[in-house]
């Protein structure tokens, strides 16, 4: 691989280190499952081996230390519950695996765009086994069957698992996004949710699958669902998809995924993860918002960065896209006085000043406004973003996906 490739790998790679760090939601939750994880402190020995063994430039061997060693904390939480029930309270584990691998997906689609470069993973990396994991997880409260494989979690933590090479040499052995991950990832769900419905009496389940039945008597062998999970099958979840400029936004854009994240109700889609620079980001954020249900517009004081056409910014496209549809329900929450945010946080020249001014004129005028103050918090912000997502939930008007009713998706 020649310096210039290597050079624009690193820097999609420390773009995803940046998106790391800043997701408060993932590092709360590795704390909460094992209070002593440092992950940028643990991951260390494992990237001076992907430096080393793999002369992989700093960044690309950090974030992919990084996710090893996420990934090894999470699995190794899963290892924890084998042989007993994971209830509601740690119905996260599955939102959190998703995403660290949703990462890993978007990381190697984007190096796709960018030089023709996939990311593979080792003959070792038990994808398999995390897929079964992930299928278990969905079915929350259930019981891990005490014969269940464990993890291991030390690999993960100390041996490199994956590996940067051209497309054209592709194994589909050892392509991390064929098969199975591309299934997990490129398909509107039929069997779960993003984020696992809440049930309230996980011990009448854990009875029902030990026992086939409520009262105790011995039921079929084939588990079936339980009253209560047969219920949330015919819930509704709904997409959201959270559009803006990212450098100025970040601890915004971090305090509305999390909170979205943290609901039963709503997956949220961002946008960050997508690194290319060509055309082909304008077609994927498309094809994301085709699932859209709500469009999310958080305005401040940037119009953002240039489409190659160079008539507008990215999230400007992704708001004329979303109004487009008739399918989606677009809101936006506009900063009333952008003037008066920290240099930082505004305009670089006056072209883009004009834009901007323009955008939220037309913002003001096209859908949903509600305005937010230079003093006001993230965590403000994301309250009124859930409660405005939880009102338009409630008219019963949108589309949303029904647990395994969702037909094939044709791509």
């Amino acid at each position: 691989m020649d310096s210039e490739t290597w050079r624009r790998i690193d820097k999609i790679a420390s773009d995803y280190n940046k998106t790391l760090e800043n997701n408060k939601g993932l590092d709360e939750y590795l704390h909460s499952v094992n209070p002593v994880i440092n992950v940028p402190k643990d991951s260390l020995d494992l990237k001076e081996r992907f430096e080393k063994e793999l002369a992989y430039p700093s960044e690309l061997a950090g974030f992919l230390s990084s996710e090893q060693v996420m990934m090894g904390v999470l699995l190794a939480h899963f290892n924890g519950y084998i042989g007993i029930t994971i209830g509601r309270d740690d119905a996260p584990l599955y939102f959190y695996l998703k995403q660290v691998l949703h990462y890993l997906n978007t990381f190697s689609e984007s190096i796709g765009a960018e030089t023709g470069y996939t990311l593979l993973n080792s003959k070792y990396f038990p994808l398999e086994h995390i897929d079964e994991a992930l299928d278990m997880l969905s079915q929350i409260p259930v019981i891990i069957p005490a014969n269940e494989a464990s993890f291991n979690e030390y690999m993960f933590m100390h041996s490199p698992l994956f590996s940067v090479t051209p497309n054209a040499s592709t194994d589909s052995s050892t392509d991390l996004f064929t098969s199975l991950f591309t299934d997990m990832f490129h398909k509107r769900p039929q069997l779960s949710p993003e984020y696992p419905p809440s049930v309230d009496n996980a011990d009448q389940f854990s009875q029902e699958m030990q026992t086939g039945s409520p009262d105790g008597e011995q039921g079929s062998q084939v588990p079936q669902l339980s009253m209560l999970q047969a219920g949330q099958t015919g819930r509704k979840h709904y997409t959201v998809f959270v559009s803006s400029t990212f450098e100025d936004m970040r601890d915004i854009r971090a305090a509305v995924l999390g909170r979205l994240y943290s609901t039963e109700d709503f997956m949220p889609i961002g946008m960050e993860n997508f690194m290319a620079s060509d055309s082909s980001q304008l077609d994927y954020i498309r094809e994301r918002l085709n699932d859209t249900d709500i469009y999310v517009l958080l305005l401040g004081g940037r119009y953002g960065t240039l489409t190659p056409r160079g008539d507008r910014s990215y999230t400007h496209e992704e708001y004329e896209m979303a109004k487009a549809n008739p399918d989606v329900r677009v809101l936006s929450f506009v900063c009333d006085h952008p003037e008066n945010l920290p240099a930082e946080r505004r305009w670089r020249n006056d072209d883009e000043h004009d834009r901007l001014m323009e955008f939220t004129k037309e913002v003001e005028s096209n859908s949903m406004v509600r305005l937010w103050a230079v003093d006001t918090s993230p965590e403000k912000i994301a309250g009124d973003v859930l409660q405005s997502v939880d009102r338009e939930k409630e008219t019963d008007t949108l589309r949303g996906w029904i647990r395994g009713d969702w037909p094939e998706p044709e791509w």
